[in-house]
C-alpha cells in the first residue's frame, strides 16, 4: 500500500490538473489490475456524463454496468435489531409484520420501477446501437467520397 505525505496549509499552489491526472492514472491502473468492480464504478460515475460523449469504450462499459444495476432488489433482507432479549425479538417480529403488510404496495412499486428501468436500458441500448451503425455508415460514405475525389484529382492532373 502506498503512503502519501500530506501537508495541510502547505506553502505554494496546488497543481489541480496534475492531481487529477494522477488520480486518473492510478484509477486506470487499478481498473486494469481488477481492483475495481464495474458495477461499483458505474454507480460512482453515474453523474460523469461528459466522459460518455467523448469515449466510446467508456460508454460501452457504462451501458454494460447499467444493465447489471437496473433491477431493484425486491427480495427480503435480514432484519437486525440493536435490542437483545425479548424486546429485540418482539421488535423483529413487529418489523416483519409491518413488512408483510406493506409488501403489497412496495412490491407493485418496485415491479413498476424494474419494468421502467428495463425499458430505459433497452431504449438506451437500441439508440447506442443505431448511433454506432449510423456512424459506421457515415465513415464508410466519407471514405468512398474521399476515394472518388482522389481519383478525380488524379484524372484531372493527367
Amino acid at each position: 500500500m502506498e503512503r502519501w505525505d500530506v501537508k495541510i496549509g502547505a506553502d505554494g499552489s496546488v497543481d489541480a490538473a496534475a492531481v487529477v491526472d494522477e488520480i486518473r492514472r492510478r484509477a486506470a491502473e487499478r481498473l486494469k489490475n481488477g481492483e475495481y468492480d464495474l458495477e461499483t464504478l458505474v454507480r460512482a460515475e453515474r453523474f460523469n456524463l461528459s466522459a460518455l460523449k467523448d469515449n466510446p469504450e467508456f460508454f460501452n462499459g457504462y451501458l454494460s454496468g447499467i444493465h447489471r444495476v437496473t433491477q431493484v432488489d425486491i427480495g427480503d433482507w435480514e432484519i437486525r435489531e440493536k435490542h437483545s432479549g425479548l424486546v429485540g425479538k418482539l421488535l423483529i417480529r413487529l418489523k416483519r409484520t409491518i413488512r408483510s403488510l406493506l409488501r403489497f404496495y412496495t412490491f407493485r412499486l418496485w415491479s413498476q420501477q424494474n419494468r421502467a428501468n428495463a425499458i430505459f436500458h433497452s431504449s438506451l441500448s437500441l439508440l447506442a446501437e443505431r448511433e454506432s451503425e449510423d456512424l459506421a455508415k457515415a465513415n464508410a460514405r466519407i471514405a468512398e467520397l474521399e476515394r472518388r475525389l482522389a481519383a478525380l484529382e488524379k484524372a484531372g492532373r493527367a
